[in-house]
Parts: C-alpha cells; structure tokens; sequence
C-alpha cells in the first residue's frame, strides 16, 4: 500500500493509502488508527472507490479535478471540457474494460456515460460514473510507503509509472 497522507486529531488518526496491488488508485484504503496506548494502537480499514476518496480529500482542502459522481445520464452542462468518465467499482482494469473514456465535447460525454453505466466490469454491475475535468499533467509521479513486515520498518518507493 502508498501512504497519501495522515490527518491527526485527539485519540487517533487517519491514513489515506492507495493499494499497490495494480489497481492503480482505483480506490482508496482509509485506516483510523486509535492511539490508545502506543504498543497496542486500534485501526480498521475501509475501501472507498475512487469518488468517496476524491471527497474526502476535498473535505481536507486536498486539489481534485472539478467533478460529479452520476448514476443517470444527466445534463452535462456543468463541467468544462474535455472530461473523463469514469466507471465507479471496487476492482481494476477499469480502462481495459471500456470503463474510463475520455470526451472532449458535451455529446462525446453523454454517450459515454449512457455506455459505461450498466456494463459489467469483473462482476461488478456499473451502477455510478465519476465524470471530471481532464488534467494535462506534464508529469506523472507515484510515492509509496509500504511496511516491510519482516524487518518491522518502512520502504519508501517512487516511480514515474504506476
């Protein structure tokens, strides 16, 4: 898993952390950690998709592409173009399968949400769609902290790949 960040507050703690397992950020593991005491800490882990992460990060003033999850296609006159649609389920793959489509026009965009919402993904039925602004980056970074269990301490990885 790649660390994104920890937020503290009294009692605990929580870590946003992407899996490394290929899935490429397709959603986000939360863990809240309770510091009861430091030798014997509480935590749970939760997955969120992909849009449920995005709005906790906006909630803690963390940047995300202007964007709306939909369940139905909607009017798409609120958003800047060109966009990305993008399939909302708890698996990877998303853009092998046709669930991510990049749209640069109002039409292109609801043809895409009207084709991704109801397809089956590894035998997850699409029941929402996260549509956002396309960004141009002129770099892709990743940085991860995992834990090496054996030696009980962290490795920190980057990479220009996912």
């Amino acid at each position: 898993m790649g660390l994104v960040g920890i937020y503290t507050f009294a009692g605990g703690c929580w870590a946003l952390i992407n899996p490394l397992d290929g899935t490429k950020g397709l959603w986000m593991q939360i863990v809240y950690i309770e510091n009861q005491d430091s030798s014997h800490p509480r935590w749970m882990l939760l997955n969120l998709l992909e849009a449920e992460g995005k709005r906790l990060f906006s909630e803690y003033a963390i940047p995300v592409p202007e964007g709306r999850l939909m369940s139905e296609p909607d009017s798409l006159e609120w958003i800047t173009y060109p966009v990305v649609v993008k399939a909302q389920v708890p698996t990877g793959g998303r853009g092998k399968a046709g669930g991510i489509r990049v749209a640069s026009t109002r039409p292109e965009a609801e043809r895409a949400v009207k084709d991704i919402l109801g397809m089956t993904i590894k035998g997850y039925r699409v029941e929402q769609v996260l549509v956002e602004r396309k960004i141009d980056a002129q770099m892709e970074l990743y940085l991860s902290i995992v834990v090496d269990r054996s030696k009980r301490r962290p490795i920190i990885m980057a990479s220009r790949m996912g």
